[in-house]
Order: C-alpha cells, then structure tokens, then sequence
C-alpha cells in the first residue's frame, strides 16, 4: 500500500531545526533529564490540549527536545464507549514554537471521542503515550421548561409578551429572556437592529429566537425611494441628488449608525459607494450605479447613465448598521429570520460571544452577511443560512478592489477559537468566507480551530475561501464552489496548519492560490482530495507574485498536495517553488496539450515525466482525462467587466449545484491515490482514489 510519507516528516521550518548543545550527566537529575543529556534529540511531550468545536477536535502538544527534527506523533482516535479504533492526521511540528497540531474532522456536534497520540522518535528507544477524551459542541436547538415569549409587529414593550399582548421589538424580548425560555417572532417587518448583549443561556438551556410557525420576521432598516419620488434635482453632469424623506423618527438612533457605512440598493442591486462627493463626479474607477451619501445633511447622490434618469428606478437606503449584533451574550439561538439592508453586516459577532447559533437565516443586500470580530469571540456558529448580495457581480472587478471595500459573505476580524460556518449557501459577495485576518500571527488565540465544511458558494468576484493569514488547525471540508475567480486562496499562510479536504470547484483564474508577492508563506497547508475545473485562463496550483529571483527573498513554502484532481486552461502548475510537495495528483489540459502545462523554479516543462524528473515533484502524478461523471458549466457569468475579454465560448449553467466530479467507471484516477492517515482511510477498493469523490463509495 502507498502512504504518503513526505508529508510527515517535512514539517518544520529549517532554520529552526539545529542540534542544541547539552551538558554532560550529573547526579539529582529527573529522569527527563537523564533522557535529554543522554538522548539529545529525544522529544519530551508535554499535556495534551484538546479544543472541541461543534464538528472537529483540534490537538496542540507543547514539546521540547527533536533537535534534529525526526519525530512523528501518531493520532488514533475512537467513539466512545467502544468504537473501533482509528487513525487521526499525524501532528505537525513546529519546531520554533515547541508545539506540535493535529485534528480529528469531520465530527457531529455532541460525538464524545477517546484519542491517544503516540510519539516516535529515533534517537529514544521508547514511545511516549498522551491520551485524552474530548466531546465537540453541542446545543439543544428545542429547549423545554422555560417560559414561551411573543414579540409582533403590533405589540407593545410595555406589554407582558404574551400571546394575546406581544412585546413589540426583540431588544424587550431578550430583556425579559432567561436560560430555557423561547422567544417566537411573528411574521411582518422590524425596523430596530437588534442588540443581544450580555444575556446568556446555557447548552442545555439556551434562549431561542425564533419564527412562528409558517411566517417570516424581517429585520430591515432601509428607506425607500420610489419610482414615482419627485424629490430629485439635477446636481451637475450624470448626477442627480435627493433629501432622503425619514418616514420614521430618528433613523440613527433606533436603528443605529449604519447610514455612515454606505449601502444602497437601486432596484435590489448593490450600488457602488463613493467616499465623497468630488470622487462620484469624477467617477475615477469607472463604476455602475454609483453613489454618495452626505449623512450630514441626508442627502443621496446618485450617477446614472446617459440615458437614465433616477426616478425610473427605486432605491432602498440602509439606516442601521446591524440587523441582530451579539455583544457578549452566550448560548443564544435566532432562527428563522430573513434580514436585510443595514450598512455593515446583517449580523454581528462581538466582545466574547460565545456559543451563539445563526441558524436557517436569509440574509441579504449587506455589505458583509456575518461579521465576528475580537479574540475572545468565540464558538459560535452560522449554519443553513442564504447569504447574497444582488448586483455586487455587476460591477469591475477592478473598482471594487481599487476602492478598498471589497466585501464578503462571512467575515472574520481578529475572532477567536471554534467558529463554525456549515451548509450555508453564499452567492455574490467579492469573497465568499474570510475567516482569517492577514495581521498578529503570533497570537496564537486568533482563529485557530474553525470550522468552514458542506457550504455552497457561488458567483464570487475574488476568492471563494480566503484563508490567508495564521489560523491554527483550520478546517475547510466539503465545500462547493462554482464560479469563482480563486477557490481557495492560501496566500499567505502564516503559521497553518490548514487543512483544505474533499471540495469541489469551478474557477475562472485560480484553483488554488498559494502566495501574493511581498508575503513570507512559511506555514503548512495539506491540500490533499480536492477536485477543480477551470473555466476560462484557469491554473491548477498557481504560486503567483514570484519570480526566479524572489524565490529565496519571498518565501512560499511548506504546501503539501496529494489527490487532487484538476482540470485547467493554461497551466497546472504555475511559479512552483522548491520547499513545497507536490506527488499523486492528477492533472489535465482542456484542450489536452502537454505543452508548457508545468513552471517550476521559472522553468517550463512540456510533460509531467519531464516535470518529475527534473524537479523530483509529482513522480507518482497523473496526466490524463479524470472522466468526472459530467463537465462543469459556467454558470453565470461574475465580475464581467473585467472578464469580457478573456471568457471563450463556454456553455452557460446557471445552477450553482451543476457539475458532477464523481469518476466514470474506467477513470484512471481510480485507485491511482496515496493512502493518507486519518483522511482517506475509508477507501474504497485497492488504493485510494484521486479527487474529491471516492468511486465506489461516492458513487
């Protein structure tokens, strides 16, 4: 059987890995330091930490010793009372820091698990044993026993909330709410954001928000100008303005600041948001429905076409800045909301709240769908929501980067441990999940341990999976992607490791996109079972911002792939760099040319014989045709200002779902894999398949 073996022992950043000096035995020393003076590589492990979330177990060992960088630690883990036995993803080292990662993934919320690591190392004749047990996160989504409030549009805050007199706003609500207690929200539209700070539930008892039975609670805080509004005067050229008409009182302070934030919708679609008056009528970045709000004097100015007048077309104006913001509270439950125009996110994550669920949500026309921010914000999980962003596509892709406002579905600011973002469906946002910040990666607290598995993520103008920055034992598991221009973006990662598993993708650019020029990438990445199709000038595993000569200044290193399939345009690997490990992946041209399909070092190579044998990469690689069960579609078409000029004749599909990446009977990625431990054991016949799917257990 073939087991992939380079990737266990390649972990670590060379420069920390030089032999120590020690002094020579003396009397009254521990045992340990017996081992160390006599064995100076030996690893000496410490405890064993382990995090659960809702769907996984992150493992952290501190260690000392392993001078000479040899050790392996070995995972096994079981279900407990008496599952079988099985092996976990063996820890990654870093040397540097004295800690070694692992993960068991993908759990269910509420698994209790035994696990045992088991260390290896050559310089000591005997094996050090850690054991533990953990349970991932659970929450009783129908708590029973507490009290059953009701909030409707037609009630009143001064009422009791119950059936027959509803509190009138959920902020009333959550004043009253204790652990155990059901909050039901009748249908109709609530103008207030919604701010859930510092109340607190339990696992078992958490406080739940949620619809009434067959009716949709809307939280809105837009104003609306008609088609028919006859408030509009020209202002100079292509740009008319209109005193916004607050039809109710005080927008700022009921429905918080979120006018200054710059969100406006014409006819439903996102409209760009200039900073000032003098930029909307230069009009620099040459955008489409663009605008500029004077929140001093409640004015909105609006650029329209040359044949366009802004009283053919409605506008919807966010006043909150918030639709529900969770500001400390813990075990909190909403469910069943749709919640739309507020100025920076539908929903926000703050100040240490913690186990907080957003669940069955649809959120739209924000400029990010889910915001989490500070360190100690944490375990918290969005699961089943819609998340889009209408007309956000429409507009060049270079505006919106140029104007420092790219937004995304879920966003990550500086969070904490053990968020999770599971089976949500994203559509056109400029990213789809940002769960990591680019600065601090030394603080280890930040986004380690999260979550991002079984979501579908759809007409994104950059990255779909934006996982650059430092995350600790990032998972990223099950995810479907279609018409992006990255799928997954690994640039830079700085501390790792990160694990991206079994996703699918179409992209237009980039499958994956491992470093931006000007960025050191030292952390380890494992990107092994992974299926992609590239629809335009699309490359497989692309290194860019690097050149020859940047190699040893701006290091990318440290990136492992194994089974991946994938199908590109132009090359299937592009500015690969030494220090990285490529091997059992499969790889084919659309058009079937082998013709400089490899860069490597700043050398092209027209084959992948060529390629392994003068670089050492990809010796067990496969080019060929994978036979996935159907092609992928396009689907419709993002960011097409910037690529009109690069899209062919491809078949448009408009279901994101489209595509099929199951293998053909006959494929030659079947049984072409490398066994993997803890992530491919469960194969299904001879070998491991290569791809996202397995074929006889998938299929």
């Amino acid at each position: 059987m073939r087991v992939l073996t380079t990737i266990l022992i390649l972990l670590v950043i060379p420069q920390a890995c030089q032999r120590q000096n020690t002094s020579p035995n003396t009397p009254g020393k521990s045992q340990r330091d017996v081992i160390t003076e006599k064995y100076p590589d030996a690893i000496m492990p410490g405890e064993l930490r382990l995090t659960p979330t809702w769907h996984a177990v992150g493992i952290e060992i501190p260690f000392s010793g392993d001078a000479n960088c040899n050790s392996e630690g070995r995972v096994y883990w079981r279900k407990s009372p008496d599952g079988a036995w099985r092996n976990g993803i063996d820890l990654t080292f870093n040397h540097k820091l004295g800690l070694a990662w692992s993960s068991v993934y993908p759990l269910e919320p509420g698994d209790s698990i035994i696990l045992k690591v088991e260390f290896r190392d050559p310089a000591h004749d005997s094996k050090g044993v850690l054991e533990g047990t953990a349970a991932t996160l659970r929450m009783n989504l129908q708590p029973s026993g507490g009290r059953t409030y009701y909030v409707s549009p037609n009630g009143r805050d001064t009422n009791r909330g119950g059936r027959r007199k509803p509190f009138r706003t959920l902020a009333a609500a959550a004043d009253s709410a204790r652990p155990g207690d059901i909050v039901v929200v009748r249908g109709g539209v609530y103008r207030e954001g919604s701010l859930f700070a510092g109340i607190a539930g339990s696992p078992d008892a958490p406080i739940v928000f949620r619809a009434a039975d067959g009716e949709r609670p809307v939280l809105d805080s837009s104003i609306e100008l008609p088609k028919d509004h006859h408030g509009w005067r020209h202002h100079e050229g292509q740009i008319y303005a209109a005193q916004l008409p607050f039809d109710w009182p005080e927008v700022a302070s009921v429905a918080g600041d979120g006018l200054g934030y710059g969100y406006v919708a014409q006819d439903g679609k996102r409209m760009f948001y200039y900073k000032s008056l003098a930029a909307l009528v230069d009009d620099s970045l040459n955008a489409p429905r663009a605008f500029y709000c004077d929140t001093t004097a409640r004015v909105l100015y609006v650029r329209t076409g040359l044949v366009d007048q802004p009283w053919r077309h409605a506008y919807r104006i966010a006043g909150g800045r918030y639709g529900i913001l969770f500001e400390g509270s813990r075990y909190v439950i909403v469910q069943g909301f749709e919640i739309a125009y507020y100025g920076e996110a539908a929903v926000a994550f703050k100040r240490g709240a913690t186990g907080n669920v957003l669940i069955d949500c649809e959120l739209h026309n924000v400029p990010w769908g889910v915001l989490l921010k500070d360190v100690e914000t944490s375990g918290n999980a969005v699961w089943r929501c819609t998340i889009r962003e209408p007309g956000l596509t429409e507009i060049p892709w270079s505006s919106v980067k140029a104007s420092g406002y790219p937004r995304q579905g879920i966003m990550c600011s500086y969070a904490g441990w053990g968020n999770s973002f599971c089976y949500n469906e994203i559509d056109g946002f400029f990213d789809g999940i940002v769960p990591l910040s680019w600065k601090r990666p030394d603080d280890l607290r930040l986004h380690r341990d999260t979550d991002i598995m079984y979501n579908v993520i759809y007409n994104l103008g950059d990255d779909a999976l934006e996982l650059d920055g430092g995350g600790v034992n990032m998972r990223v598991h099950g995810n479907v992607i279609r018409n992006a221009l990255t799928a997954v973006s690994l640039a830079p990662i700085e501390r790792g490791p990160v694990y991206v598993t079994r996703n699918e993708a179409t992209y237009m650019s980039m499958m994956f996109k491992l470093n931006v020029g000007g960025c050191t990438s030292y952390g380890p990445a494992y990107v092994w079972h992974n299926s992609g199709y590239g629809l335009n000038s699309g490359n497989g595993i692309a290194m860019i911002g690097l050149t020859a000569e940047q190699y040893s200044g701006v290091p990318c290193t440290n990136k492992h792939f194994a089974n991946n399939a994938i199908i590109g345009n132009v090359r299937a690997v592009r500015n690969g760099a030494d220090g990285n490990f490529l091997d059992y992946n499969a790889y084919w041209l659309v058009d079937g040319s082998r013709q400089g399909s490899f860069q490597w070092e700043g050398e092209l190579y027209r084959s992948i014989d060529q390629f392994a044998a003068s670089t050492g990469q990809e010796t067990h690689g496969v080019y060929a045709n994978p036979l996935f069960s159907s092609t992928p579609g396009l689907g419709q078409i993002p960011w097409k200002g910037y690529l009109d000029d690069q899209i062919g004749n491809y078949p448009l599909q408009n279901d994101p779902h489209d595509g099929d990446f199951s293998l053909q009977p006959g494929s030659p990625l079947i049984d072409a894999g490398v066994l993997i431990r803890g992530v491919n054991d469960n194969y299904s016949s001879g070998a491991p398949d290569i791809g996202a799917l397995e074929f006889e257990r998938d299929n």
